[in-house]
């Protein structure tokens, strides 16, 4: 007699021993209840998360920065204390609460803004672009090519809005 999967799914388990077919995904379909989902987020919130009140040494920073082959890596610097949110807001309202990438509008999430060059003490308006979530993050996934494409938009920028102002 042939053994059948125990998920249900009719499918005959070639090895007598198990009790599914390798790799077969018995939770498919099924999800989580919003109960259990909280339970999960409680068991490594705050001093029960394995990575709670550590920080990356100047070593491992060394290392990242390597890795990025930036080794002036502005991203772990402070802020400077031009970084306010009057400045962040005047950011949103030159960019009209749209994102520069993808157009989208600022609705009900705050869109982030970015430093160009991701130097955070350089605050200089030409240097900050309004972006919304997703489009900031691909931009520190190819930080090279997203310095030099969003430097050019903003230069053309700069050109544009100063042949409308002459």
């Amino acid at each position: 007699m042939n053994k059948l999967c125990e998920c249900g799914c009719g499918k005959e388990v070639k090895n007598k021993k198990n009790r599914f077919i390798y790799n077969h995904h018995i939770w498919k379909g099924s999800h989580h209840s919003e109960k259990t989902k909280r339970k999960m987020s409680d068991i490594k919130k705050g001093k029960k998360n394995p990575n709670y009140g550590k920080h990356c040494s100047e070593t491992v920073k060394g290392m990242i920065r390597e890795k990025l082959k930036l080794s002036d890596d502005p991203y772990y610097y402070e802020y400077s204390k031009n970084w306010i949110q009057t400045l962040r807001n005047y950011i949103r309202e030159r960019d009209k609460h749209k994102c520069q990438l993808c157009l989208k509008f600022e609705n009900n999430k705050r869109f982030h803004v970015h430093h160009i060059d991701y130097n955070k003490k350089n605050s200089q308006s030409k240097n900050l672009i309004l972006l919304c979530q997703s489009c900031h993050a691909k931009t520190n996934h190819n930080r090279i090519y997203y310095r030099e494409f969003l430097e050019d938009f903003m230069d053309s920028r700069e050109w544009i809005n100063s042949e409308n102002f002459d």
